[in-house]
Parts: C-alpha cells; sequence; structure tokens
C-alpha cells in the first residue's frame, strides 16, 4: 500500500521565495474577473492589471499575442497613486489606454479586455516587476511604447515610438512627426515581432516570416523614401 504515495517532500517551503511569489500573484491576477477596456464602473485605489487581445490584426495572432482566453497579457502595467492622480489612478490609468487604443488607426477596442489587482501601495512596483518578468508580453518589451505619456515641449523631438508607429493615430505621436522626430526604420520594427516569436514559440505553431512579417507593414505603413 506505501507504494501509492509520492516520497516525502523534505525541502522546507518559503512563502517569500521569489518563484512563490511569482505564482502567488499571477494565480491571484487570473483568478478576477476580465472586463471591458475601460472597465464599466469608476473605482478607486492603486494597483496593477494586465490588458489581452483577441482580435484579427495580422500581426497579433501568435498565441503570446492573441489570448481569447485571457491567459496572455498583451501589455502589464501599473498605476500608483500620486499627487496628480486623485483617488482613482489605476481606473484612469485603463481609462488612458483605452484611448490610446481607440485612436490607433488599426486597432479596435472591443478586441481588448483586461483584469487588474488593487493593492497597497508599497506591493505595486514589485508584483509589476514580477508580472513583466513571467509574462514576457510583446507590449512591455519588443513592441516598446504604449505606455509613455505625451513628452510635451521640447521632448516632442527624437524618434517616435515602435507602437505609434506600427499604430498611428495619437495626437503626441503625430505632433512629434511634424516637430521632426525621426520614425524607426520598418527593418527594426520587423525583427523585433519576428524574435519575440522565436522566443515565444512552442514547435508546434507557426512563426510568421521575416517576408510576411514586411509585407504585411508595407501594406499597413508608409514606408520612407530613403529606406
Amino acid at each position: 500500500m506505501s507504494d501509492q504515495y509520492s516520497p516525502i517532500e523534505t525541502k522546507e517551503f518559503n512563502p517569500a521565495d521569489l518563484e512563490n511569489l511569482v505564482r502567488f500573484c499571477v494565480q491571484e491576477l487570473q483568478s478576477r474577473p476580465r472586463h471591458a477596456l475601460p472597465p464599466p464602473g469608476a473605482f478607486e485605489g492603486a494597483g496593477i492589471y494586465a490588458l489581452y487581445y483577441d482580435g484579427e490584426f495580422p500581426l497579433y495572432q501568435h498565441p503570446a499575442v492573441r489570448s481569447s482566453e485571457g491567459v496572455q497579457p498583451i501589455y502589464v502595467g501599473r498605476a500608483r497613486r500620486t499627487k496628480s492622480s486623485g483617488s482613482r489612478p489605476l481606473f484612469r490609468r485603463l481609462s488612458e489606454h483605452a484611448g490610446s487604443i481607440s485612436a490607433a488607426a488599426n486597432l479596435r477596442l472591443e478586441d481588448f479586455t483586461c483584469r487588474f489587482l488593487l493593492l497597497h501601495p508599497v506591493w505595486v512596483s514589485t508584483v509589476e516587476d514580477l508580472l513583466i518578468s513571467h509574462f514576457d508580453t510583446l507590449w512591455n518589451g519588443a513592441i516598446k511604447g504604449f505606455g509613455v505619456h505625451d513628452p510635451g515641449g521640447k521632448r516632442h523631438g527624437g524618434e517616435v515610438p515602435i507602437w505609434d508607429t506600427l499604430h498611428p493615430g495619437r495626437a503626441h505621436a503625430r505632433t512629434m512627426v511634424e516637430k521632426g522626430a525621426s520614425l524607426p526604420e520598418l527593418g527594426e520594427i520587423e525583427s523585433a515581432i519576428v524574435e519575440f516569436q522565436r522566443r515565444r514559440t512552442q514547435s508546434q505553431v507557426r512563426l510568421v516570416t521575416q517576408e510576411e512579417a514586411r509585407l504585411i507593414l508595407r501594406d499597413m505603413l508608409p514606408e520612407d523614401d530613403d529606406n
């Protein structure tokens, strides 16, 4: 009868171990219901959130990006209480993201949902870092710029973020272009997406090739005359 039981685990369990903290945070986030973006009712508090995508954008069909079941986020972020945020920083941040997606010419807000956790301020940044590392999302890594605010003033120079190049429409990105900011080369975007897929792919998943990414991007985006 003793053969039916597993060997005794003698290693001590440490609740504060990094691996256990990550697992607790992921489980807690995934246990929360998904909501439309932004959530239908305003609420108070700070915390972290995850955005999920389930749409037809051709470069976002990889299972590490498109998640109809709300398992893999496309973006993870935080909202902290500050002097300017008021009492509803998390709801305010989700509403800002809804505005960014609505402004994009090639995304639909209805294809996005969100989950969130209200947290004590001391935990907000730590939990965000743990979740970003765990989920390795597209918009936190390869396609940067979604979460940036309008840089304003003289900082409108420089380079337009990859996110705004791939999803044109936000007012501050248009202002950057009007003031002479450069755009990332299409090859840079192609490489970022293809490399992300390679890193996140299991053997049975078909990848978008570099050539396919190039053709899709050239159909969607104007190419620089100099390139």
